[in-house]
């Protein structure tokens, strides 16, 4: 018989996550900075609308592929989502059989990971991860992709037959956002009963609310967790990027990070006449990208300003290194990545299947020395140049999202 007090007790624990995750993130010693603080008041908003569409709204034998219920441009972007990947979610049963189909675009990439409970969950595991470079095509680049816990022919995912919420977390990776065309991907159960529910009983309700919260602790707990580790290893002023941890793949994987990813990171702290110059050899690699996020691993902004750079946008030297100048002022390179008011926050430099994770140094400079620090052959970028910049990226950027 249904707990008639269980969904009672459910949004008691949830407002309790809110609250105390309130006062975690006040607590902070980034706080102490008034504009960092109204992103934490802003970050814990955003936690709770996540959490409702990965947890609440979904419905296992109704899947369909989210993109704006998850991550947003800027509205909403917890985790520190990549710039340059448009995220479908979708939350399934490993018990039933799923079909995946549709007609490949021309992005540079394509990659779905399948994880058992994620981090509403009391555990998470990577169980499969499909690369859309390696399944059999149609003449006319369409697709289908079979998921089930049995085996079945052609292009097909083995599920865990015992893992009643699987994620699914694909990322389409594009290098130039004005071009490359989007997959057209869709999803379906094909073993749904005839009368499955697709509204929730008060049991089921109260479950998801229960897991809504554990999402919105779990997430302050790794944002601010992780925002100490960094400046505890390095300060805000280190030389280096480090990454965040030392963990293999596979445990990266479990936690919800791409197992083909390798993460660096870098605390900024910037003035208006300073200036960072990131510099970094680039191996041979599949992907790689600088983005900025705040104190709460919420991304900036990087439809309206270039607060990210990936390595077909940004200029290689003649060397072949690449060198990047974080500020808050133009400084008229084509490099520039915008640190955006208030100027602290993460950087992170993500490798996507590298030969070899090479570590970006960072050097600080006066704004007014810039030059001095970058190759005599770095162009000269008029303010008419980057407003025209910076409008082809605004409108390329939220094409993505159908904006």
């Amino acid at each position: 018989m249904p707990d008639a007090r269980r969904a009672d007790r459910a949004w008691d624990t949830y407002h309790a996550a809110v609250r105390d995750g309130l006062a975690r993130f006040l607590a902070a010693p980034e706080s102490g900075d008034p504009k960092v603080r109204a992103q934490a008041h802003y970050f814990l908003q955003v936690l709770q609308t996540a959490a409702f569409g990965l947890y609440v709204a979904p419905r296992h034998h109704y899947p369909a592929l989210y993109v704006h219920s998850v991550f947003l441009p800027f509205e909403l972007g917890w985790g520190l989502p990549c710039a340059d990947f448009l995220y479908r979610w979708c939350s399934i049963d490993g018990a039933h059989t799923y079909r995946l189909w549709g007609k490949r675009g021309t992005t540079h990439w394509l990659h779905a990971q399948f994880n058992a409970g994620f981090w509403g969950d009391e555990s998470s595991k990577n169980i499969a991860n499909l690369d859309f470079d390696t399944i059999e095509y149609g003449p006319d680049g369409t697709f289908e992709v079979i998921l089930s816990p049995e085996p079945h022919g052609g292009n097909w995912v083995k599920l865990d037959r015992a893992a009643p919420h699987i994620v699914i977390n694909m990322r389409e990776v594009s290098l130039d956002w004005e071009s490359e065309i989007l997959t057209d991907i869709r999803i379906e159960c094909l073993d749904r009963a005839p009368d499955a529910r697709i509204v929730m009983d008060e049991d089921e309700v109260a479950l998801r609310i229960e897991k809504a919260a554990r999402f919105i602790a779990h997430h302050i707990d790794f944002s601010i967790g992780s925002t100490r580790v960094i400046v505890d290893r390095g300060g805000r002023e280190s030389r280096t990027f480090a990454p965040l941890s030392l963990e293999k793949p596979q445990e990266v994987g479990d936690k919800g990070g791409n197992p083909e990813a390798h993460y660096l990171d870098y605390i900024y702290d910037i003035r208006p006449s300073e200036a960072y110059v990131i510099e970094c050899e680039i191996p041979k690699a599949l992907y790689w990208s600088l983005q900025l996020s705040d104190f709460w691993w919420h991304n900036l902004d990087y439809s309206h300003h270039q607060s990210a750079l990936n390595d077909r946008q940004a200029r290689r030297d003649a060397d072949g290194k690449i060198r990047l100048v974080l500020s808050l002022e133009d400084p008229g390179v084509p490099n520039w990545i915008d640190a955006q008011d208030p100027g602290v926050g993460l950087a992170q430099w993500r490798w996507y299947r590298t030969e070899r994770c090479a570590v970006p140094t960072v050097t600080k400079v006066p704004l007014a020395d810039l030059r001095d620090h970058l190759p005599p052959d770095t162009p000269h970028v008029t303010p008419q140049q980057r407003e025209e910049t910076l409008e082809r990226r605004r409108r390329a950027s939220l094409r993505r999202y159908g904006f």
